[in-house]
C-alpha cells in the first residue's frame, strides 16, 4: 500500500523482464540483466538519433557510444532506474522520426518509448518532457501541418500516459499535500554546483585523480572527447546545403536545450563552490503547481538532458569533421573506432564496486527466512533497525521479503518513511526494554506479527539481549531460536472493531486554549499549519476545549502531518458537563495503539482517534503527562467526535 508513493515505479524495467523471472531467474540475475540491457538501450538509441540527424553512420556510432558510456551513467551502476535513462535517446529519435511521417504507428512508438522512460523512474517522466516538448515545438513550427493528425495522435499519446501514470499520480498527490513525507520532499533540493560539470567519480580511470570528485549525483563532467567533438559542431559545416541547413538548425536547438537543462540541474539556488549565485524561482513554482514534481529531490538529474544534447552536438561535430575524401568504409570505421574508444576510456570507472549480498546474511539467516515463509500472514519487524548497529540491514530485511513473502516494517525507498524513522529514533519504545509492553500493542495495531531479534547485529549486544528478554517476558511465549537470532510470534493481528457512527463537532462551536502556543491553528482546517508546545514535552502540557452547547462526545481525533515522534507520550483526557467542572477521566494511557491503528488505516494522513463510551459534556481537557527529551507535542488538526443526533 502506497508503494508507488514512496519508491520508483520501475514498471519499465519489471514488465519487460517478467518473462525472465517466470523462467526462474532470481532478483540478482534480473538486476544484472537489466544493467547490461541499459547499455544496449542507451547505445542503440543514441546511434539511431545521431545517424538520422546527421545522415552519417559514423556520427551515429559516436553518439551511441557517448549515450551508453557517459561517466555519469557509469557512476550510477547501482541505480538501475538511472541507467534506464537511455530510453531518452529513443524518445528523442522517435519524436524526430514521427514528424518526418506522422503515422499512428510512429505515434504509438514514441508513446511506448516515453512510457518505458517514465515508468522506469519518475525523474525521467518529468525531465524527459523537456527535450520532447522542445523537439515537438520546433518540428511543428517548421513543418506547419498536418495539424489535425498531430492533435489526434497527441490525444492518443496523452490517453495512454494518463492510463499508465494516473495510479501513480493518485498516490503522489496526497504526499505533496498532507503527508508527513511532504516536508522532506519539498524542502530538499539536491541541485548540482556549477563545479559539478568538472567533477567525476573518484574511480574514473582517466580523470578521477585530476578533477574534483563528487557523490555520484553531481559527477557531471561528460569527458574531454565529448566536449571537443561537440565544439566541432560550431566550426566546420558539411558541404551539401541540406545537411548544412539541418545541422545548423538542430545544433542551435540542442545547444539551447542543453544549456537550459544545465541551468535547471543547478536547483532553485544555484551555487558556485557552495556559494549561492542567484535564486531560480521556476523550480519552486513547478513544485507548487505540478503534482509530484516536489518529490524530485535529485534535481541535478536534469543534467541527463544536457548529456543528450552534448551527444547530439558531438555527432554533428564528427559529421562536420569528416574529410570530403574520407568515403571509404575503412576510414569511417577508423574514425568511429578512435573517437568511440577515447569516449569509452574516459568514462571507465575502475575498479567497479561490487558488494557481496545475500538475504541470508547472518548466522541462521536462511533458516529464519524459510521458517517465516511457512508461517501464516502478518508483517515482519526485524531488529536492530538502521542506526542501532554498526551497519544498516534494511536492504537485507527488504530483500528477504522476496523469499518469505511477508510485509516488512523496515526497507529502503526514495525517502526515509516516517514509521521507520520513528522506530529507529533513540526515544523509540522498541529501544527501551521498559517500554516493550507499550510497544507490543502498537505493533499489533500496525499488523506486525513476527519480531525477529538479531542480537549479534546490535552495536551493544547486551541491549539486543535485553530487548529479546523483554519481548518474551511481556508475551509469556517461547521464542523460536535460530543460532544468533530469535523470532517472537505476537499472534494473529486482531481485526479492527467496527467503527461506531459518529460526526465531527463543528469547529465553530469549539473554543480551544492551550498551556502554550497558538491553539487556533488546531481548528483552522489547514493541515499544513499546526499547534505545538513551546518546548519538549513535559508533564502538564494542556489543551482545553470549551463547547458552546452540550454534546454527546465519544472521542477525539488528532491529526499529525510531521514527524511521528511528535505524539503525546502519555495522554490523560477529562470531561465535564459543566463549564467549570468537576472533571472525570475518560481516558488515560499510551496513544501508541491508536497511532498504530491510524497508520494501518491510512499511512498517508495520520489521524489518531481515541474513543470512549458516549458522554454528554461541555468541556474536554487533553493533558500530556509524559516526558520527551527532544520532541514537542504537535497537533495539526483537532476534532471532537460526537454520537449522531443531538
Amino acid at each position: 500500500r502506497n508503494t508507488l508513493a514512496l519508491a520508483e515505479p520501475l514498471f519499465g524495467i519489471a514488465v519487460p523482464l517478467a518473462p525472465v523471472y517466470w523462467l526462474g531467474a532470481n532478483a540478482a540475475l534480473l538486476h544484472n540483466i537489466a544493467v547490461w540491457a541499459s547499455f544496449v538501450i542507451a547505445g542503440t538509441g543514441g546511434y539511431l538519433l545521431g545517424r538520422d540527424l546527421t545522415a552519417s553512420r559514423t556520427a551515429g556510432v559516436v553518439c551511441g557510444v557517448i549515450a551508453a558510456f557517459l561517466p555519469y551513467r557509469l557512476s550510477h551502476l547501482s541505480h538501475i532506474q538511472v541507467l534506464m535513462g537511455g530510453w531518452l535517446w529513443w524518445s528523442a529519435w522517435g519524436m524526430h522520426r514521427y514528424f518526418e511521417s506522422p503515422t499512428l504507428g510512429r505515434a504509438a512508438a514514441i508513446t511506448a518509448f516515453y512510457l518505458l522512460l517514465g515508468s522506469s523512474s519518475l525523474y525521467w517522466l518529468y525531465i524527459g518532457a523537456l527535450p520532447l516538448a522542445t523537439i515537438a515545438i520546433v518540428e511543428a513550427c517548421r513543418r506547419r501541418g498536418p495539424i489535425r493528425t498531430w492533435v489526434l495522435h497527441a490525444a492518443f499519446a496523452a490517453a495512454a500516459c494518463l492510463l499508465i501514470f494516473f495510479p501513480i499520480a493518485g498516490r503522489l498527490r496526497p504526499l505533496t499535500t498532507t503527508s508527513a513525507v511532504t516536508g522532506v520532499a519539498n524542502s530538499t533540493w539536491y541541485g548540482a554546483d556549477l563545479l559539478a560539470y568538472v567533477t567525476v567519480h573518484r574511480k574514473t580511470m582517466v580523470w578521477g585523480s585530476v578533477l574534483l570528485n563528487g557523490n555520484g549525483e553531481t559527477d557531471l563532467f561528460p569527458g574531454l572527447a565529448v566536449l571537443v567533438c561537440a565544439a566541432g559542431a560550431f566550426t566546420r559545416r558539411r558541404s551539401d546545403e541540406a545537411s548544412r541547413t539541418a545541422g545548423a538548425r538542430w545544433t542551435i536547438v540542442y545547444a539551447a536545450l542543453g544549456a537550459t537543462a544545465a541551468l535547471l540541474s543547478l536547483g532553485s539556488d544555484p551555487t558556485y563552490d557552495g556559494r549561492v549565485v542567484f535564486h531560480n524561482p521556476f523550480l519552486p513554482w513547478l513544485a507548487q503547481h505540478l503534482p509530484g514534481f516536489a518529490q524530485l529531490r535529485a534535481i541535478s538529474r536534469f543534467a541527463l538532458v544536457t548529456q543528450l544534447s552534448l551527444s547530439v552536438l558531438a555527432a554533428f561535430g564528427v559529421a562536420a569533421w569528416l574529410p570530403r575524401g574520407a568515403t571509404t568504409r575503412a576510414r569511417r570505421i577508423t574514425i568511429a573506432g578512435v573517437v568511440s574508444g577515447i569516449v569509452f576510456v574516459e568514462g571507465l570507472v575502475m575498479p567497479v564496486d561490487v558488494t557481496p549480498f545475500s538475504p541470508y546474511d547472518g548466522a541462521g539467516g536462511r533458516r529464519i527466512t524459510h521458517w517465516l515463509a511457512q508461517r501464516p500472514g502478518g508483517a515482519v519487524l526485524e531488529l536492530p533497525l538502521d542506526g542501532w548497529g554498526e551497519v544498516g540491514y534494511s536492504n537485507v530485511y527488504q530483500h528477504r521479503t522476496l523469499v518469505h513473502g511477508h510485509r516488512t516494517v523496515a526497507g529502503v525507498s526514495r525517502y526515509e518513511p516516517p514509521l521507520p524513522a520513528m522506530l529507529a529514533h533513540p526515544e523509540s519504545p522498541l529501544s527501551d526494554p521498559a517500554r516493550i509492553t507499550e510497544a507490543i500493542p502498537f505493533l499489533r495495531a500496525l499488523g506486525v506479527r513476527y519480531v525477529v531479534v538479531h542480537e549479534r547485529w546490535y552495536a551493544d549486544r547486551a541491549a539486543g539481549a535485553a530487548i529479546r528478554a523483554a519481548l518474551i517476558g511481556a508475551e509469556g511465549v517461547t521464542p523460536v531460536d535460530f543460532v544468533e537470532a530469535s523470532v517472537v510470534d505476537l499472534g494473529q493481528t486482531p481485526r479492527s472493531a467496527p467503527t461506531e457512527p459518529q460526526r465531527d463537532v463543528a469547529a465553530a462551536t469549539m473554543q480551544v486554549s492551550a498551556s502554550s502556543g497558538d491553539s487556533r491553528r488546531m481548528l483552522d482546517g489547514d493541515p499544513k499549519t499546526y499547534w505545538t508546545t513551546d518546548q519538549p514535552q513535559k508533564h502538564g502540557d494542556l489543551v482545553d476545549i470549551a463547547l458552546l452547547r452540550t454534546e454527546p462526545i465519544i472521542g477525539v481525533r488528532l491529526q499529525m502531518a510531521g514527524s511521528l515522534n511528535e505524539y503525546p507520550r502519555h495522554l490523560e483526557i477529562q470531561m465535564s458537563d459543566e463549564d467549570d467542572g468537576p472533571f472525570d477521566t475518560v481516558f488515560s494511557g499510551s496513544v501508541l495503539p491508536a497511532l498504530g491503528a491510524a497508520l494501518r488505516r491510512d499511512p498517508v494522513v495520520t489521524a489518531v482517534e481515541i474513543r470512549w463510551p458516549a458522554r454528554f459534556g461541555r468541556r474536554v481537557r487533553l493533558r500530556q503527562t509524559g516526558r520527551s527529551n527532544r520532541w514537542r507535542w504537535v497537533i495539526h488538526e483537532l476534532r471532537l467526535l460526537a454520537a449522531p443526533g443531538s
